[in-house]
């Protein structure tokens, strides 16, 4: 439709512009009648032009992006209260569905059923920020301000090391591998399960935070804070792939997942909402909203979400 009515357009352009370069005598009403014809239709097909333009860009806006509709469809299962302290980091243990959860002031970890039920709490030395389950051994991993911190799903510490000063977001890669952020330090580290470094990249990032791993394609996204942008890094290389800034035309993310489809969860506490994208940066939904969201954690059907009202939401599809 757009196409026709642009050639209509230019023809009868093209005719109006032949009435101004070949004008009649004055007192011809043949030739003026015609040429009056001739501008009213450019005026009519320029409106049909701009009409079917208008149409098309509805048309488009209104179709939905494939999988939004699978993607999107989550609703609120259960909210409980967590503390004392403060919950920021979170992630999910597919076994059983239950969430550990970091909390803050005071500082702790503390694993909950997916009732909300407290399974045990305990205390933690160090400000903890995210942290990240490998559910393949049975174990979490803590970021804290200068050390990863290693506990099995009971709470019971098997190790640390040193990290670069400011990490803070960490997360666990299909082979075991880890995935850490620096904070305003601007490192990011791919190390082995035992903190052996296997790639680092200095620079690019302001202020890089959370940090998630496709379970698709094995894609490391990470949160720059001071640019508001979520950036796309190559998992062996760490090179950029792309980047966008979620929650436009101003945003906030805290934290960061990836769900079994490969599409990205970003937290935005300014926003106050979740907001969910393709891997491109395509925005697809805001599946929940309403509060201000910390951490936030995916695993098939589901996704939890920590806010600053101390509580702990899960959503199900």
């Amino acid at each position: 439709m757009c196409f026709r009515a642009a050639i209509s357009l230019r023809l009868s352009k093209s005719r109006a512009e032949g009435c101004r370069r070949d004008r009649p005598p004055s007192g011809s009403s043949e030739r003026g009648q015609r040429c009056f014809s001739d501008f009213a239709a450019v005026r009519m097909t320029s409106k049909s032009v701009a009409a079917a333009v208008k149409l098309l860009v509805m048309l488009l806006a209104l179709a939905p992006v494939q999988g939004q509709a699978q993607t999107c469809s989550y609703t609120l299962s259960k909210s409980w209260a967590v503390g004392p302290g403060s919950p920021y980091g979170l992630d999910i243990v597919t076994s059983d569905n239950s969430v550990v959860v970091v909390l803050r002031q005071p500082n702790a970890v503390a694993r909950y059923t997916q009732q909300g039920e407290l399974l045990w709490n305990k205390s933690l030395s160090g400000t903890p920020t995210f942290m990240s389950v490998d559910n393949a051994q049975g174990r979490m991993y803590i970021a804290f301000s200068s050390k990863i911190n290693v506990f099995d799903l009971t709470g019971q510490a098997l190790g640390n090391w040193s990290a670069p000063t400011g990490t803070a977001g960490v997360a666990v890669a299909a082979d075991g591998s880890l995935y850490y952020t620096s904070g305003g330090y601007a490192y990011v580290t791919h190390s082995s399960a035992n903190g052996t470094a296997l790639a680092v990249r200095r620079g690019s990032f302001s202020y890089d935070w959370s940090i998630a791993v496709s379970p698709i394609s094995g894609d490391v996204f990470l949160v720059d804070q001071f640019w508001d942008q979520v950036w796309r890094l190559n998992a062996t290389t760490l090179s950029d792939i792309n980047y966008w800034a979620p929650g436009a035309p101003k945003g906030q993310v805290e934290g960061l997942a990836v769900d079994s489809s490969g599409n990205v969860l970003a937290a935005d506490s300014v926003s106050k909402r979740l907001e969910l994208y393709s891997t491109n940066g395509t925005f697809l939904c805001a599946p929940a909203s309403g509060f201000t969201p910390q951490g936030v954690a995916t695993s098939p059907g589901r996704f939890v979400v920590s806010d600053t009202g101390k509580n702990v939401r899960l959503y199900v599809q």
